[in-house]
Parts: structure tokens; sequence; C-alpha cells
């Protein structure tokens, strides 16, 4: 059935085809979904675009206590990581390259370690659960905070090539690197990166990190 779009966040009909099969229903015997689905995930994708909270919802969309339950349903039982999974294939393949990604990048921008780990020890998780999750991957460019005993782990451990990306001898003003500049650009400046997760008030954000065994980078 077609929706008119209220809000530029709305989904189109040709965005809501493609999105319906991923989210599961509720089971039977369980909650009854009162609300079209599409219009609870309308109603995230606002929330997400907008930056409110739960409670400040406009009024036309479902309660928001049902928009999180919901949301929070999918969150859990895996459907909105089929749904990134599914789109980041399809934007791969329009631009004409494999479903399947070889190559990667990690940045101490992005992938947030606590104070007392250095860069490289936080990053030997991350860079295992890349291989697991994408057996594609051979190379990921990094850092220099990166270098080191890493280089040699990757490679033996994780049968990854981890390509140092430096700053070029004598540098003092900035210039763009290639492939560092382009991770950080696109973690922190794409109004429409990322997927959904929740932040400590529950509301969901766009995921540029590595988080849950998956890498977001």
């Amino acid at each position: 059935m077609s929706s008119k779009s209220r809000y530029p966040s709305d989904l189109t009909d040709a965005q809501w085809a493609l999105v319906e099969p991923l989210l599961s229903a509720a089971k039977p015997g369980g909650r009854h979904e009162a609300h079209p689905r599409r219009e609870v995930v309308n109603a995230i994708l606002y929330l997400l675009r907008t930056g409110c909270s739960w409670r400040q919802l406009p009024k036309d969309f479902p309660p928001w206590e049902t928009v999180y339950w919901h949301f929070k349903r999918w969150r859990d039982d895996g459907s909105l990581d089929a749904l990134h999974d599914t789109l980041r294939e399809r934007v791969r393949e329009a631009e004409g390259r494999d479903a399947q990604p070889t190559a990667a990048i990690i940045d101490a921008l992005v992938l947030v370690t606590a104070a007392n780990v250095q860069d490289r020890d936080g990053a030997q998780p991350a860079l295992a659960a890349v291989r697991k999750a994408f057996p594609t991957i051979s190379l990921v460019w990094a850092d220099g905070g990166y270098a080191g005993k890493l280089v040699e782990w990757a490679k033996q451990t994780a049968r990854i090539v981890l390509e140092i990306v430096r700053k070029p001898e004598g540098q003092r003003t900035f210039e763009v690197l290639p492939r560092r500049w382009w991770s950080s650009a696109r973690c922190r400046g794409s109004p429409n990166a990322g997927d959904w997760t929740t932040t400590t008030n529950g509301s969901p954000r766009p995921r540029w990190r590595w988080s849950n065994g998956r890498w977001w980078a």
C-alpha cells in the first residue's frame, strides 16, 4: 500500500519494499501489532534524523512506547543487522563492486579503546572478528598508531595484510592522507551513514565503530 510522505525521512514505496521482508513480525500469540510496521520504521527514521527523544516523536506517529518496543525487538533479534548487511551489499553492487568487501580501514578516531589500552592492542579482537565476518577481506589500511607488532600479528593470526598509512616525512601542515581521511570524514560527516544502535538513553544513532563483534567503520 502506498504511503504519502510527510517527512523527508519517510521511506518511499520502493524503499519499504526492500526493508519490509527483513523486519521480523511479532511472534504468533505474542503482542498484537496495532500499528503498521512501515509507520513504526518511519518514526525510528524521524528520530534518527532529527535527534529528538522517544517522547518527542510527533503525534501522527504510533505511540513512542510502541515504536521503541519494535526498535528494541528488531535490534535484539538481528533484524537490523540483516537490514544493514543487505543494504551494504546493494550499495556495493550498484557501484559496480563485489557484494562482499576485500579491504577495510581502521582508524584510531573510529575504533575507540579504553584509556589504558593501546590502539594496537584494542585492534586485535576487531581484526580477528572482521576476518571472521568477512573472509574476503585480506587488506586493511591503518594509521601509525597500529604500527609495530600488530602488523605481524595480523599477518600470522588474522591472515590480513595491515598497511600503515603514514604522514609524509617532514609534514608540518594539514594534508589529506589517502584512505585515512576518507575513513574519518565519512564516519563523522555523512548524514546518512551508519545503522541503528542505542545511546545511553535508548535512542538510536548512527554507529561507525567496532561494536558487538561487528566492524562498522
